[in-house]
């Protein structure tokens, strides 16, 4: 009896052993349905929402967010900014109570924001205009430019269609870089900076990747010949992050029923597939429901985590914003909102922007408000905690 109960008490701890083990290994993703929660402390109850305005870039800057105006509607004849605190208050010595609108003739085709809360904005015909916090021209730049971003706290990057050229914040050439400040290329959707050299991307179908040192010449060790081909059949919807020494590229891919997934490539920063993300380099993201597409809008890394603002639709239904999250090695948070999908409500609409600061994570889309009368639609900001 004694040798049955002492095999029996064996039999015992070694279930609960494996019961352990298999607890241990389900747990590597832990549930994130609590993880993210409305800050109700912002503006009303964790929005800002702005009847009048289809406000369309978040800024982040020291002490203030500056929302930037839709470019595509620029037609309109007035570029509109808005700036207030991080606890949604308007910043009241900003423009006009908080808001600036810049009287425009031409088409804006972008703008970035300093921490002095000026504007330098890319406009067709002119160049590129930088305006103080009440609006007033301060500086330009006569040569023809597409993009422009904030390089640094001293210095602005602007691409146009054929250069890369950089400034210092009063519209100076850096003679540091490239010739005179300037360097070629021929592809001109994005710019992006990683460890002093310079990740320039575009071109559709393929979608190509260049890597230009900071001396302005192409870094022939990357990829083949300096050049990588990041592109597969049937895609559309390109843009590229790079984090902790790994490349990103977020787009689109058609499925057989026609509807659009999210495919995210994953490179290490010499130009080879990350064979470690998701399946050899590779994460698909199909929405949990049928006949919904998806496409990615814009993409924020924290820690070891992707946040992926993306705006969904199907046949019979209006645009939608939802917010997905994966690991930074291509796992799934299939927990996160609805099998990996939180829809963030009925009356948000197409999604364009999200940023994130100090745990902090801020959305702008689209607001369907039935009750305005602005012909350019209304937009809301949205604050969440992450816990």
């Amino acid at each position: 009896m004694k040798v049955y109960a002492k095999i029996f008490l064996i039999i015992i701890i070694s279930v609960c052993l494996v019961s352990c083990k298999k607890k241990s290994k389900t747990e590597v993703l832990p549930s994130e349905s609590n993880q993210l929660s409305i800050d109700n402390t912002f503006g009303d109850n964790g929005r800002l929402i702005f009847s009048d305005k289809n406000f369309y870039k978040i800024h982040l800057i020291q002490n203030n967010i500056v929302l930037s105006d839709n470019i595509f509607q620029s037609f309109l004849g007035v570029f509109s900014l808005s700036s207030f605190n991080y606890d949604g208050i308007s910043d009241f010595s900003y423009g006009l109570g908080g808001r600036l609108d810049i009287p425009i003739n031409e088409d804006v085709y972008d703008a970035c924001i300093l921490n002095d809360r000026s504007c330098w904005m890319t406009r067709a015909g002119i160049g590129a205009i930088h305006y103080n916090h009440l609006g007033l021209p301060v500086d330009t730049i006569a040569n023809r430019l597409y993009k422009i971003v904030k390089y640094d706290e001293d210095r602005i990057l602007c691409y146009g269609y054929d250069t890369i050229c950089r400034f210092n914040i009063v519209g100076l050439p850096d003679l540091s870089f490239g010739t005179n400040g300037f360097i070629q290329t021929d592809l001109f959707a994005g710019t992006t900076e990683y460890l002093g050299d310079f990740y320039t991307y575009g071109g559709g179908i393929p979608f190509l990747v260049k890597k230009i040192k900071a001396n302005g010449q192409l870094d022939n060790t990357f990829a083949m010949n300096g050049i990588l081909d990041a592109s597969l059949p049937k895609e559309d919807n390109y843009h590229l992050k790079i984090y902790n020494n790994k490349i990103y590229v977020f787009c689109s891919v058609m499925n057989d029923d026609h509807t659009f997934s999210i495919v995210i490539k994953c490179y290490s920063l010499n130009g080879n597939m990350d064979n470690s993300f998701g399946n050899s380099g590779i994460l698909i993201l199909t929405y949990s429901k049928p006949g919904i597409s998806l496409f990615a809008s814009s993409t924020v890394f924290q820690n070891d985590n992707i946040y992926i603002l993306s705006n969904c639709y199907s046949n019979s239904t209006n645009t939608k914003s939802v917010l997905s999250k994966v690991k930074t090695n291509g796992l799934e948070y299939k927990s996160f909102g609805e099998n990996g999908f939180m829809l963030l409500g009925d009356n948000i609409g197409i999604g364009t922007d999200i940023k994130i600061k100090n745990d902090k994570l801020f959305i702008l889309a689209k607001y369907e408000d039935t009750t305005s009368t602005s012909i350019i639609g209304s937009s809301i900001l949205l604050k969440y905690i992450i816990k």
